[in-house]
Parts: C-alpha cells; sequence; structure tokens
C-alpha cells in the first residue's frame, strides 16, 4: 500500500548524512526552528504528574535511566566550532562533554526532539556555547538554567548548526549560571563573518531597536537585520522600540542566525508604544496541537497542513493555482506551481479508472491497478491506492 513510509525514510536519510534544506518556498513561507525528520516519535506531554498510569507515552513514562558513569575526559566545546583545535571531531564521532552548564530551559526543538543550550564552564568568550538535542522518547532531564550536566552523544553539523545529539545524559549538579558574552550588534548582522563565533553562546547587545514587528512565526528583526525568535518566550515587538539590552542564546536555523531570549528579563528597559508585560508569551514546546502531524507536513486534498512551532497550519494550494505536493529538495510538503510535471495532480492522488495517479517527488506517478487484480481506491490514510 502507498502510505508515508516513503517520507519518513527519505527524512531519516536527510538526519544520517547532514544534508542541507531551505526554508518553504514563496507557498508556505514556514520558519520553524528545525525541520522535523521524525513525525511519529511521541513527544512527552509537560503537564504530567508523578504517579500518572495512564497509557501514553508521557513525561512519567519516559524517565530518565539510571545514574551513569560516563567515561573519559570532557572536550572543550570550542572544539567543536573550531576546525583547526587540534582536538576538533570529524562529523558523527561521538564525543563527550563534561560539566558543562545549561543556559537555557529544555525547550522543543522539533515535533520528536528535544534540547538545551550549554556553556563551558572552563573557557571564557566565542564558541563557547552549543546545542544538545536528544530523542523526546530517550530522556525525560529536569533541567533548568545552571544545570550542570555530563553528557556523551554524536557531533552534528545539522543544517550548518553546531550540535551534539545526546545518547548518554547525566546531571551531576548545579552552578551558576553563565554571564552572557557582551557582543556589539554589528558583529551579529547578516554578512559579519563574526555570528558564527557565538553560534550557541550566551550573548548580550545593547541599544537595539525593533525594525520590523513580531510575524505569525514569532519572530522580529532588529535594525541591521538580526532576527530574534520565540523558541522560549515570545515578544509581540513593534517598529520604533527600543531596548537597553537583549540578552539570549544565538541560534541557527534556515540559513538565518537568529537570537533566542530566554524569558522577559532577558529584555532590557524597553521604550516605546507596547512596552508591557502583556507583551509576552511563553511558548511551551512540550505541548502542541499538532497531533501526529510533523513539520513535514502532509496534503489533505489540495491543502498543505504542517505543524509549526506547535500550531497546526493550512495552506490552500487553489489560492496559488498549485499543487500540493512533496518537495525533493526541501524535503516536506508544498504548493507546486502549476506547469510542473504532476499539473494538478497533488500527492494524495486520483483515480482514472483503474490507474492510480499521484504526485511525488515532483514526480507524476501512475500505476494500473488492474494489472495486479486490484482496484483504485482511498486507502485508510485518505490517500489514493490500489486496494484488494
Amino acid at each position: 500500500m502507498r502510505t508515508r513510509t516513503l517520507l519518513f525514510c527519505a527524512s531519516l536519510l536527510v538526519l544520517i548524512l547532514g544534508a542541507c534544506g531551505t526554508s518553504k518556498d514563496e507557498f508556505q513561507q514556514s520558519e520553524s526552528d528545525q525541520l522535523d525528520p521524525f513525525s511519529d516519535i511521541v513527544t512527552p506531554s509537560a503537564d504530567q504528574l508523578p504517579g500518572d498510569e495512564d497509557a501514553d507515552r508521557d513525561a512519567v513514562d519516559l524517565q530518565l535511566p539510571p545514574p551513569i558513569d560516563i567515561p573519559g575526559p570532557g572536550l572543550a566545546i570550542r572544539a567543536l566550532h573550531d576546525e583547526t583545535h587540534a582536538d576538533h571531531p570529524a562529523p558523527h564521532s561521538v564525543v563527550t562533554l563534561k560539566g558543562v552548564i545549561a543556559t537555557t530551559r529544555v525547550a522543543q526543538i522539533s515535533n520528536g526532539f528535544l534540547g538545551f543550550f550549554v556553556q563551558d564552564p572552563n573557557e571564557n568568550g566565542a564558541q563557547t556555547g552549543v546545542l544538545v538535542v536528544f530523542f523526546a522518547t530517550d530522556f525525560n532531564p529536569t533541567i533548568t538554567r545552571g544545570t550542570r550536566v555530563d553528557l556523551q552523544g554524536e557531533y552534528l553539523e545539522w543544517y550548518g548548526m553546531t550540535q551534539v545529539v545526546a545518547k548518554q545524559l547525566q546531571l551531576v549538579g548545579s552552578s551558576t549560571e553563565p554571564a552572557p558574552i557582551d557582543v556589539e550588534l554589528s558583529s551579529l548582522n547578516p554578512g559579519s563573518p563574526a555570528r558564527e563565533l557565538y553560534e550557541g553562546s550566551l550573548i548580550r547587545v545593547t541599544g537595539v531597536t525593533v525594525s520590523r514587528e513580531t510575524d505569525n512565526y514569532g519572530e522580529f528583526e532588529l535594525e541591521g537585520g538580526l532576527l530574534v525568535d520565540d523558541l522560549f518566550v515570545r515578544f509581540q515587538a513593534r517598529p520604533g522600540q527600543t531596548l537597553a539590552t537583549l540578552t539570549g542564546v544565538l541560534n541557527y536555523s534556515f540559513g538565518q542566525f537568529k537570537l533566542e531570549p530566554r524569558d522577559p528579563k532577558d529584555f532590557g528597559a524597553c521604550n516605546g508604544a507596547g512596552c508591557s508585560d502583556d507583551a509576552f508569551e511563553t511558548p511551551n514546546r512540550l505541548a502542541d496541537d499538532c497531533g501526529d502531524i510533523g513539520y513535514e507536513g502532509r496534503c489533505e486534498n489540495n491543502v498543505v497542513v504542517w505543524c509549526d512551532n506547535g500550531v497546526l497550519k493550512r495552506t490552500n494550494c487553489d489560492d496559488f493555482n498549485g499543487s500540493c505536493g512533496w518537495d525533493t529538495q526541501s524535503l516536506y510538503f508544498v504548493c507546486i506551481p502549476q506547469g510542473s510535471e504532476c499539473g494538478d495532480v497533488t500527492y494524495a492522488g486520483r483515480c482514472d479508472g483503474t490507474t492510480l495517479k499521484y504526485c511525488d517527488f515532483n514526480t507524476l506517478k501512475s500505476v494500473d491497478c488492474a494489472a495486479t487484480a486490484k482496484t483504485c481506491g482511498t486507502n485508510d490514510q485518505g490517500l489514493f491506492d490500489c486496494l484488494p
């Protein structure tokens, strides 16, 4: 039967090979924080309490394993970023970090992944922070800012973002939260080569002005071009507002560096219309209304349906004279303009008599169901298929 298995396998291949992608095209412009390659993984819910006896695989069912001793010396975080460092590992190498300090809480990085940022307590300045991610089904750690962690995992350059996918994770204590690194805003603007030096690190800029208000994806822009994102907290910014200081970790997603403030206290004194406590929202990245729909999405008739930051979104391709289909470069469903090979045939497909036609990987596929003594109809996923 024709199922979503092909989509899952294609996305898994991207994770293994570290392939590079881009943002959604003009018909579905989403700036979600990460592409979700594992839409079938159940994300722990944030509001479950100890003693929960329900049948779902929530936070109570996914407890951190017993204490473990992670062997070996720890690698300096700077060695992950600096390719000239004597200890710089090859991508996909197993690395160990010891006693690193969390600079953020855990957030949902994508539908199947949780993550948090850490800082190296033994180093100062640039290249001292990194993103740590893990499968939602592997751990349920209680990590807050200042938590000290030992971990071992795979070093990756995931869509241009340096990160460690944790396979073992041990909380070893708490510490004073690292102070942010003071950085000139001009060094973070698009085109500045200095930006990558602070990727993953906790930084602070001063005297900033909002140039573009908060959009549907929770981002706003500062004068100079630096984007501010809402992975941990959302601020309803308005053009012309000024902030005395702005603190956050420097993230990288969809080809752009983005500052990620952690809570309202990371926003310095605000001046201008709309500056109030009511301007803040704290997204709960451990719960969403997307159900089983991941960031890669799916086609429902000629509508692209996808999960963006825990919010279910839809784009009707009829509005753009396009058809819903799978984008082989970006690895998610988009509206494909008319004139492509698929024409008006969508991923959901259709039946022309006993012939099944559907759009897959931007290619029109035709299957003669009668050749295998089957008929063309819809399967239990709502897709047209050859059925017994």
